[in-house]
């Protein structure tokens, strides 16, 4: 499994995301997460349910879990969504459920931790977050090239 991309959205914009591998064209990140959370808000008031845990792409999917958190500039707790895309691959319930799920949830929980209570509008503050991403994601945004690479480096 090679994750592409992954990312923190609140009020429909990207608070943090780190881009690991190319996904296609390089568009607008804002765009893209506005379109996330339309896409997840559609679900929810179509449906009449908040089950929409992933979208399956031709090529990728893309994995959300949302939580809530306090923005000093808000009154009560807003959804916040993490999200990753990933290649697509067979039997992506599974993966997503023993692998992504859990790693989203580390990243969202670890989020809330650092920046509730505080003004989320300033996204700047966030850039140290990538590093907190890379660390949880670690290996699993690496192609099979860059894990072999570092292999015979290491010897």
């Amino acid at each position: 499994m090679l994750i592409r991309e992954v990312g923190i959205l609140f009020r429909g914009y990207s608070l943090v995301n780190v881009k690991y591998h190319e996904t296609g064209k390089d568009d607008e990140t804002d765009l893209r997460s506005a379109l996330f959370i339309a896409l997840i808000n559609l679900a929810e008031t179509a449906f009449s349910s908040k089950r929409l845990h992933y979208l399956d792409g031709k090529k990728y999917t893309i994995a959300f879990v949302e939580d809530t958190i306090i923005s000093k500039d808000g009154i009560e707790p807003e959804p916040i969504y993490a999200y990753v895309i990933f290649d697509k691959e067979k039997k992506v319930e599974k993966r997503i459920r023993s692998i992504i799920k859990p790693l989203l949830k580390k990243a969202i929980e670890r989020f809330i931790e650092f920046y509730s209570g505080k003004f989320l509008s300033k996204v700047a503050q966030f850039r140290e977050f990538k590093e907190e991403l890379n660390s949880i994601f670690g290996t699993t945004t690496k192609s099979m090239d860059q894990k072999f690479s570092e292999i015979l480096k290491e010897k």
